[in-house]
């Protein structure tokens, strides 16, 4: 079958094809006989021959030949030659990169702390070449391949910027790596598929590849390529693990090849202030975002020298040098398990490469173990809403006193802080997220039932800020990639409404429909498909989910149940989604989504709720849910990952308001809630 596709034709290379034979056992010899009788029968000639990365060959024919050749039995698909390009734009702020992968929050330290240099692994720097004499390299950087017949040295500056990133001596993440050039791409930094081909064919014959080893594609294509696609699966079966850039053109990244291959890792990029640069690719094909726009690295033109490069092609590098800093610890480590790791020890709310992620899982929280701390006393018409950045922790509620302004309370470890009035006017619950460095964002409904924001950034708090819109019940706030907010609004029409923030500007008010009943609902990221699922009660008392994706709003789907009133759901550092909802008998009810498929409802019994309730999801599957009972006191619950713990009740008080819970970088959780005839009252498990 002959495959062209034509959305960017500019791309495509006349009359040069890719063919991919049936036969993918056939030694190299085999395919260019194969290839030589395919093209004698049908038109044309035949040049490269391929029988690593893929088992098949270059053809040079017109398109009728192609067509012919295509229809051949021994075929398995023909594939139009297309280019490739190197994937960076041009910036020039101050270089981070280092200083922010070692640790999941803001403020950076300023110091980049590494396990091991990673001097037992070889890295494959698939790009221009490299300037091998810079001093940052220190002899370590060695020829490897060169598509154009020469010594793989660098006449562009892309691929000596990317190496130093990788492994440079000051610059780089894995500093004792061992760099080889692979070069596929010309001194203008554009290749075609069949000469990235070549490059891969190479690593997978390489005589010096016995060590553990990774592979860097900052490259990229303005469609999709699948022989380039099954050729990078075939590289990592190898057992390579390969890292590839999500690309520059602020499109879904499963439109782009190599990024698109499931068996890469892709990576997107971010700005110092944790937000998605504007030209970095996203969506479901991305597993995790590193520094990306203003990285100092390695100048070719200057063995001494650095320079200022930005894109995605600078976030990949990151993520290759942290691959190799885990398979210098854990050479038996597949490419999936590579994969998987460098994933989960992501900051699980903005998917930001952390080296040192990977934390001791929490333990079930045994009894005396909460501990109590409260802001100053003050009067308040709503719950408490809590959100974390890191040991950071910030405190929102709406004050009794005339207008009823928004208070803000915060705390690093410590105490809180005197409440700060924010000003404005507001009805029912305020609600926040830190979606981005050391910016927060604040949202309410005002007196005249619309949406208003402000938000927190190094400049101070900003004036409020007009949303729109109509609301009936609470607000939501989701932030599924850094700098990206979505927000969440049931109309005044029973509908469920959304708008979104991109790190740069409000989209328009969209409506999805339905109609739901309760004050309460609930969205959460998608980690499994890279979206968000949003949770309501329908208008029947069901539970309905919508996914929803930087692309597309789905049809609401119910999952049963029947509820009384809200609905809460909350996704787990494993990528489980955990919906929980009181019953029609008054208990809760859980149902669980495994990745794969719903799980049935199941009753978790014991305290009854009156008010509400609250979750928090928590390293490796964990969970605490905290209710209010009929007595109207706060119970808690916490699942381990395997069994639940039997109800306790935290606090002694009557509760006015439902409890509002987060999770901390120190794997803490704090819960807060407000106390009849007193403060806010907030307890921290640690």
């Amino acid at each position: 079958m002959l495959r062209n596709r034509g959305a960017h034709s500019a791309d495509l290379v006349k009359d040069k094809y890719i063919v991919v034979l049936k036969d993918n056992t056939a030694r190299l010899d085999r395919v260019r006989s194969a290839a030589t009788q395919l093209a004698q029968k049908y038109g044309g000639a035949a040049l490269n021959s391929y029988d690593k990365a893929v088992h098949g060959f270059v053809l040079n024919a017109d398109q009728a030949a192609a067509n012919r050749l295509a229809a051949d039995p021994g075929v398995a698909s023909v594939e139009q030659v297309r280019k490739f390009h190197v994937a960076d734009t041009e910036a020039n702020p101050p270089s981070w990169g280092l200083d922010r992968i070692d640790q999941p929050y803001w403020p950076l330290d300023g110091n980049y702390t590494f396990p091991t240099t990673a001097s037992n692994v070889t890295a494959y720097i698939i790009d221009t070449g490299l300037e091998y004499a810079h001093q940052e390299f220190g002899g370590r950087a060695v020829p490897g391949f060169d598509v154009f017949a020469s010594s793989g040295q660098d006449c562009n500056g892309h691929g000596t910027h990317v190496a130093g990133t990788v492994g440079g001596a000051r610059a780089g993440v894995a500093k004792g790596v061992r760099l080889v050039s692979v070069r596929v791409l010309d001194c203008q930094g554009n290749a075609d598929t069949a000469q990235v081909l070549q490059g891969l064919d190479f690593i997978l014959t390489d005589p010096a590849r016995p060590r553990p080893a990774v592979a860097n594609m900052s490259i990229e294509s303005s469609d999709v390529d699948p022989v380039l696609d099954a050729a990078v699966t075939n590289v990592v079966n190898a057992g390579v693990t390969v890292v590839a850039a999500a690309g520059n053109d602020n499109e879904p990244t499963c439109d782009h090849s190599p990024a698109r291959a499931p068996a890469a890792i892709t990576v997107g990029a971010v700005d110092r202030g944790d937000v998605r640069a504007g030209f970095s690719n996203f969506g479901t094909c991305t597993d995790l975002f590193a520094p990306g726009v203003g990285i100092t690295s390695a100048d070719f033109r200057n063995d001494a020298g650095f320079v200022v490069m930005s894109g995605t092609s600078m976030a990949a590098p990151h993520a290759t040098g942290a691959a190799a800093l885990l398979l210098a610890q854990q050479p038996s480590l597949t490419p999936a398990q590579v994969q998987q790791t460098l994933v989960s020890m992501t900051n699980k709310s903005k998917r930001i490469l952390d080296i040192n992620g990977s934390n001791p899982p929490r333990t079930p929280p045994p009894a005396g173990n909460w501990h109590t701390q409260s802001p100053p006393d003050v009067g308040t018409t709503s719950r408490p809403t809590v959100v974390s950045n890191g040991p950071r922790e910030d405190m929102f509620v709406t004050s009794s006193a005339p207008g009823h302004p928004l208070l803000h309370s915060t705390r690093n470890g410590g105490d809180w802080s005197a409440w700060e009035n924010l000003g404005g006017s507001t009805l029912g619950n305020p609600v926040a997220i830190a979606a981005s460095g050391d910016r927060l964002d604040v949202f309410v409904t005002g007196a005249d039932s619309a949406v208003w924001h402000t938000w927190q950034d190094s400049a101070g708090w900003h004036p409020w800020e007009f949303i729109g819109g109509r609301t009936k019940a609470d607000l939501v706030v989701v932030s599924p990639e850094p700098g990206r907010i979505d927000l969440y609004a049931i109309g005044a029409d029973t509908a469920l409404w959304w708008r979104g923030f991109n790190g740069y500007g409000w989209s328009d008010w969209q409506s999805f429909g339905g109609r739901t009943q309760g004050h309460n609902f609930s969205a959460t990221v998608d980690p499994a498909n890279g979206g968000e699922r949003v949770f309501v009660q329908g208008a029947d008392g069901a539970v309905y989910h919508d996914y929803v994706d930087q692309e597309f709003f789905y049809p609401f789907q119910g999952i049963g149940g029947q509820v009384r009133s809200d609905v809460t759901a909350i996704t787990t550092s494993d990528g489980k989604i955990d919906v929980f909802a009181p019953g029609a008998d008054t208990t809760v009810w859980h149902r669980r989504w495994n990745g794969t498929v719903w799980l049935p409802w199941e009753p978790l019994g014991g305290a009854t709720i009156g008010g509400g309730f609250d979750a928090v999801g928590w390293d490796a599957g964990l969970v605490d849910l905290f209710v209010v009972g009929t007595d109207d006191r706060v119970w808690t619950r916490h699942w381990n990952g395997s069994t639940w713990s039997p109800w306790t009740q935290l606090n002694g008080s009557r509760a006015l308001t439902v409890p509002r819970s987060a999770g901390l970088l120190t794997y803490q959780v704090t819960v807060a809630f407000t106390i009849l005839n007193g403060p806010v009252y907030t307890a921290q498990w640690h």
